[in-house]
């Protein structure tokens, strides 16, 4: 019998939740939209230092995420393990987007100073000292599995809808203001005190079930000191990590994490170069992008329902194949400008469940976490989000750029070699099919769907004779 939650959660608590994912855009996208520009372009920075501070960054992401996600689990109070966080970093993380845009008159090494402890701190530090945490509430605000869709198909349609609205307006506000410093500090600004109402509306919309008994939980043991591994500190994060390894279906949705982040890296780097060569108009490309945000945003309305009806994997899976599909459309003729609308249409809405369906895995996976292994960690589980968004992304441009230099490609030619067409053609043509084969399969070996119910209901029993 599928498990029920007496109180379902209100829309407006579930648009209060989506609406963090806006506040993260309005700092992600921005700065992986901008940030580059900026430093170079208003601040005067080197292009070589900008590199270093970029990469600096992406080499402290992986380690900040897996900390915060044990931060997190060892976080007791009455408001949960997750709240909490979001509600104490929700001014830092409007602050650091201003003063990540925001130059001092220091000389060239403060610039460079400020900017490599601001974009350290905005990013590295801030960014995932409140997104992991925001993660973790769509497992812990409700153990009903067709309202924790919800929550991510509201997370998810923010997360589309942003970007979208963010990369339209940015520019225009900040040509219009004059495109100096004063013009980045007045969007920041504005972006940063949206990011924190943002966050704000989620602390006060979302609550954590069962909070307070963890907490009371907590603090008898506390006072009673009456296990060894309490006065040892409890669980330590190796403890934590074997319960990583040990959840299967965890691994599964990690890769399947990965494998669609590095798909965005790699597309957001051959699409460009693939209209300006292959079709040469780049315009295209801004073109294809909005296009693709329709059967995206459309999809989402009915990821719930297709969930509950179907469960996750198998709308994942026929999804694939539909992506599939907008591939061999594009093979037919890889340059006719139809048939790449036609495939781009089929592969963003062949893809959108999984993306969408990814999300709520996790969740999922924390109750296997706790029937295999006794032991709950969903902030540590939902740092897997975070950490794939950057490393697949970074992986994925990364990829772009070696495979084109094998392939010859030289910046800014009139007319690429051979060898660099082929290499853009099947990325463009082949790739999002070898991603969805490779999803496909990953699912193959994802059964959770169906058990979830049962290892529910023995959790709940173990739960229930642990409080007697």
């Amino acid at each position: 019998m599928k498990q029920t939650i007496k109180n379902k959660m209100s829309m407006m608590r579930i648009v209060g939740y989506g609406s963090g994912c806006l506040g993260a855009n309005l700092m992600n996208n921005t700065v992986s939209s901008f940030i580059s520009f900026y430093y170079t372009e208003v601040a005067g920075l080197p292009i070589a230092a900008v590199g270093i501070i970029l990469l600096a960054c992406r080499l402290l992401d992986g380690a900040s995420d897996l900390v915060m996600g044990a931060i997190v689990e060892r976080t007791y109070t009455k408001e949960g393990k997750a709240r909490p966080w979001v509600k104490r970093m929700a001014i830092p993380f409007g602050l650091s987007i201003f003063l990540m845009f925001f130059s001092p008159s220091f000389g060239m090494t403060g610039k460079i100073i400020w900017a490599v402890c601001t974009y350290i701190a905005g990013i590295a530090i801030i960014y995932i000292a409140i997104m992991v945490p925001y993660n973790t509430l769509s497992a812990v605000s409700t153990e009903d599995v067709d309202e924790r869709t919800k929550l991510v198909t509201a997370r998810n349609m923010f997360g589309f809808v942003g970007p979208l609205v963010i990369g339209a307006i940015s520019m225009p506000i900040v040509n219009f203001l004059g495109a100096g410093q004063l013009a980045w500090s007045v969007l920041t600004g504005i972006y940063g005190i949206l990011g924190t109402l943002c966050y704000l509306w989620v602390y006060f919309s979302v609550k954590e079930v069962g909070a307070e008994e963890r907490y009371e939980e907590y603090l008898e043991r506390k006072n009673k000191k009456q296990a060894v591994t309490e006065k040892k500190g409890q669980r330590n994060l190796l403890d934590d990590l074997k319960a990583l390894i040990q959840n299967k279906y965890w691994l599964i949705v990690l890769f399947i994490q990965l494998v669609i982040f590095f798909n965005y890296g790699v597309k957001a780097g051959y699409q460009t170069y693939y209209t300006k060569y292959a079709l040469g108009d780049t315009n295209f490309y801004s073109f294809l992008s909005s296009c693709g945000m329709i059967p995206n945003i459309a999809i989402c309305f009915m990821i719930p329902w297709l969930s509950r009806k179907f469960g996750k994997r198998r709308i994942s899976v026929i999804g694939c194949f539909l992506a599939i599909l907008g591939g061999i459309v594009m093979a037919f003729n890889p340059v006719n400008r139809t048939l790449i609308l036609i495939s781009t249409l089929l592969n963003c809405a062949g893809m959108a469940p999984i993306c969408n369906c990814a999300f709520a895995m996790l969740g999922d996976t924390a109750i296997y976490s706790e029937w295999k292994s006794g032991v709950r960690n969903e902030g540590l589980l939902f740092s897997a989000e975070s950490f794939a968004e950057k490393v697949g992304g970074a992986l994925g441009g990364a990829a772009v750029a070696f495979a084109l230099s094998l392939g010859g490609f030289v910046g800014n030619a009139a007319v690429q070699t051979e060898s660099a067409m082929a290499v853009m053609t099947g990325l463009m043509v082949w790739f999002p099919v070898a991603v969805a084969v490779i999803c496909i399969l990953a699912l193959i070996f994802y059964d959770l769907d169906g058990k979830y119910d049962t290892l529910f209901a023995e959790v709940m029993e173990r739960r229930k004779k642990s409080e007697e």
